[in-house]
């Protein structure tokens, strides 16, 4: 008898020993794979229309009303009638078929649209379903030129929608900022949007909340870039916003003139006073980034400038140039840092952009010292943004990323990369010194930058380029009838750390 009840109490223990490893690993799995949960399109479709109803907004002429089974569209109520009749015909319960015999009603969804309401929702349906929802609501003016932008430019898989009017409505909520997608990498301008990716319980939860306000939705730039509020840079009041894509390090960089104690002599630090304070206290201007508009706006001649000079006319001030400057740098850094001595002689698209930049002249002092030093760069990414344009003694300047390596150059090789005369030493870029448009790098910069260089090593490098408008209000320099002026000067901040 002992012997038996011994074995019950094992048995006992064995089971409570289960039991307690069911609870410890197999519910927290059942919890992970409950907030996984896909969301069919029934329940995101009463998910939009319940969050319409309770947060008393109006979808076009009707505000909604859910009460103890009675659904209404403004005073209309709708009948038993038509509820059975959703019954029926989509196999419905009653409260199930309220919701979407509502919805109809109301113009959330079609009739049409109400097709496999039990089977799992893809983020390009749901795209559907919330655009609709948001246009009813908040009939907010998105040009077809803007949704094409975005299809074309901003949405990296956008040939993935299987219908037109899907993709047309992923670019809109892509404009609105309900789904933005995962950027392609590091400073690119495009986004994976996964239009045939289930959607989640937890994220259909999550749109409904911005469309109803109570969750703030993806805010977007100028350009349509996706912003970030999260993980700033240090100095993130400088800038008017930061791009989701954008690391902290081009932000962190310095600004041209930041080491001139006439621009920041207050004692308190960089960017400590504000910009009417500032230009009143200096011969010269600096306006960080996030002051650019306003600086635009002020009237010269006024009280607002301390000095009179023409680099303050208006016609050289305008908000269209901060965004065709950073346009103009990518596209010159594009060309001018994928080049190959083996080619560039013959190589007719790389001169035609080249000759936006540079003289015909400096075009072939370029192509000249190419082959003479056996240069091959290699740039697989340039990015520039409007955010990152500031002003600076009397031009607008743009902070530039690129990514690169050198292949090839024989004053490198050699490490003759510094030093002031060109005909002993040599230098990586083949253009003119001093403060000509087109110069890239020069001896003196080289000389730190490259300390430790190893030849076809990829580099992560900040540029600065210069401009300003012309007489008609376009992009230009201020001293050459071209559209943008790299300046060597401009390299030497990138050489400093931020004092705060």
């Amino acid at each position: 008898m002992k012997k038996n009840t011994k074995k019950a109490f094992i048995k006992i223990c064995v089971l409570m020993v289960l039991i307690l490893v069911l609870t410890v690993c197999i519910i927290p799995v059942w919890d992970v794979s409950a907030a996984q949960k896909k969301a069919t399109k029934l329940e995101v479709i009463k998910m939009i229309t319940d969050g319409i109803a309770k947060s008393h907004l109006k979808a076009g002429k009707y505000t909604l009303s859910i009460d103890n089974g009675t659904f209404k569209a403004g005073n209309k109520k709708i009948s038993d009638k038509t509820i059975k009749k959703y019954m029926d015909k989509y196999k419905l319960s009653r409260e199930d078929a309220g919701y979407c015999a509502l919805a109809v009603k109301a113009g959330l969804v079609k009739s049409s649209d109400l097709k496999k309401l039990k089977k799992t929702i893809t983020r390009a349906v749901a795209a559907n379903l919330i655009a609709q929802a948001d246009k009813l609501i908040y009939a907010p003016k998105i040009t077809d030129s803007d949704i094409d932008f975005v299809l074309k430019k901003r949405i990296a898989d956008s040939d993935k929608f299987s219908y037109t009017k899907t993709a047309k409505n992923g670019a809109y909520v892509f404009i609105r900022g309900y789904m933005t997608g995962t950027a392609e990498a590091a400073y690119s301008d495009l986004r994976y949007f996964k239009p045939s990716t289930k959607l989640t319980v937890k994220e259909a939860e999550k749109l409904v909340s911005m469309l109803t306000g109570k969750t703030e939705r993806y805010s977007l730039s100028p350009s349509l870039q996706v912003l970030r509020k999260n993980n700033l840079p240090q100095n993130a009041e400088l800038y008017e916003y930061i791009l989701d894509s954008y690391p902290n390090a081009i932000y962190e960089t310095g600004f041209n003139g930041m080491t001139s104690h006439a621009f920041f002599e207050s004692g308190k630090g960089l960017g400590a006073d504000d910009l009417m304070t500032r230009m009143s206290r200096t011969n010269f201007t600096f306006v960080f980034p996030y002051e650019i508009k306003a600086f635009n706006a002020l009237v010269y001649p006024g009280p607002d400038f301390s000095y009179s000079s023409n680099v303050f006319l208006s016609s050289y001030r305008n908000d269209d140039v901060p965004a065709e400057l950073a346009k103009s740098s990518v596209e010159f850094y594009e060309y001018a840092l994928n080049v190959d001595y083996r080619t560039v002689k013959n190589d007719k698209d790389w001169q035609d952009v080249m000759k936006k930049y540079l003289s015909s002249e400096e075009l072939n002092d370029y192509i000249k010292h190419c082959v003479e030093n056996k240069t091959i760069i290699v740039c697989d990414k340039v990015a520039a943004d409007e955010s990152l344009v500031y002003w600076y003694n009397g031009e607008y300047n743009c902070k530039v990323y690129a990514h690169f390596k050198v292949v090839s150059d024989i004053p490198l090789e050699n490490g003759k990369t510094t030093g002031t005369d060109q005909d002993t030493y040599g230098y990586l870029y083949p253009v003119k010194r001093g403060y000509e448009p087109g110069t890239l790098f020069t001896r003196s910069v080289l000389g730190k930058l490259y300390m430790g260089y190893k030849m076809g090593e990829w580099t992560d490098f900040y540029f600065n380029t210069s401009g300003s408008a012309d007489m008609y209000g376009s992009l230009c320099c201020s001293n050459t009838s071209r559209g943008i002026m790299i300046d060597y000067s401009g390299l030497y901040p990138w050489l400093y750390k931020l004092p705060f």
